[in-house]
């Protein structure tokens, strides 16, 4: 999956094509330039590739590889960053999710690469903005003593097979395809049946018939009540206590990071509850909160909910029910996107 972007003065035409890389005009070779790759295709395959274009071309490759830690996701989230100061000509991702995702975020160029003339056009964008030139499978691995052996992915929502398989974190890597992949063809019910939807509780007050009533029209029309999801509800009511242990060693010191925060940036005012794993945070006069949402997640790439869903027009919501660091990291970009847009007001009041 190859994608370009526009750096300073050098147009760069790449195509990781039939081993062809093209660079500026087609056909020809410029001796003493340079092309920089970020890449999320793991450096011992990619590496080679890209000292062979080297040769090939006399160009030389300046590349950036992900970390195993930040599998598809480290170098990709440096572009929306830097789309205003292009660092990287070409991004050489290793699935379409991310690609479609910086297309739509504005970053990438369109590019028909005359190399990618043979291949399908369901394996490229229409518009040109990436080509996919290799094919990942996705495996079922299952051991050889295993017995009954599981046929399908959804064998697994057998109690028997219950602690017995593992998959990669789907917010991460290639897994990431395959979800999506899944939603696609189970659509979006049965998909979601893997998650705890039985787990969202409520109360309703009132008469006792026009609550049975009620209750009879939600097991009817209501979306949640899929059968594996009510087992793996089951499931984690079964263990309610280690998730309540849990959510507790996660939420408190979140809180008390998300505390520490409001007490030095001043610009935000907020009430802290007591529990919970969110806050509504009111932002500075003249502020708008759909703006203000946007440009935090097309330059940081965090994601706060604005009040106009909460008919609370002039606040964000804040949610810190996630990891320490990415917590930290959320808070930071808060703070740099409040100062991206006091920046903004100074210089129009500069005269």
């Amino acid at each position: 999956m190859i994608l370009l972007f526009q750096r300073l003065h050098l147009t760069t035409l790449l195509a990781l094509l039939a081993g062809m890389v093209v660079l500026g005009a087609p056909g020809c070779k410029h001796a003493g330039q340079e092309v920089v790759v970020y890449t999320s295709v793991d450096q011992p395959f990619s590496e080679p590739i890209l000292r062979d274009f080297e040769r090939e071309t006399e160009i030389a490759v300046r590349s950036v590889f992900d970390t195993e830690e930040a599998k598809s996701t480290g170098v990709m989230n440096r572009l929306p960053a830097e789309k205003d100061n292009a660092q990287a000509d070409v991004y050489w991702a290793n699935e379409p999710i991310r690609a479609e995702f910086l297309k739509f975020k504005g970053v990438a160029t369109p590019y028909p690469s005359p190399n990618a003339e043979g291949i399908p056009a369901a394996f490229k964008d229409p518009e040109h903005y990436w080509t996919g030139f290799s094919a990942r499978a996705r495996v079922l691995i299952i051991g050889s003593k295993v017995s009954p052996k599981p046929n399908s992915v959804t064998a697994y929502l057998d109690p028997r097979f219950k602690g017995r398989a593992a998959i990669a974190n789907p917010l991460f890597g290639t897994t990431t395809a395959y979800a999506a992949a899944l939603f696609t063809l189970w659509g979006d019910e049965k998909t979601k049946a893997y998650g705890l939807d039985g787990l969202r509780a409520g109360w309703i007050l009132g008469p006792r018939g026009v609550i049975a009533r009620a209750g009879t029209i939600h097991d009817l029309l209501g979306v949640n009540g899929v059968a594996p999801g009510e087992r793996m509800t089951l499931a984690a009511l079964r263990n309610l206590a280690a998730i309540r242990r849990r959510a507790r060693g996660i939420l408190g010191p979140n809180l008390d990071r998300v505390k520490r925060f409001l007490a030095r940036e001043g610009r935000l005012r907020a009430h802290v509850p007591p529990g919970g794993n969110v806050l509504f945070a009111r932002l500075p006069a003249g502020l708008d909160s759909e703006r203000f949402a946007r440009h935090l997640l097309r330059r940081y790439g965090t994601l706060v909910v604005p009040g106009r869903f909460f008919e609370a027009p002039h606040f964000v919501r804040i949610g810190f029910g996630c990891s320490p660091g990415a917590l930290t990291r959320g808070l930071t970009s808060l703070s740099r996107a409040l100062d991206d847009f006091g920046a903004a007001t100074r210089s129009k009041d500069t005269p």
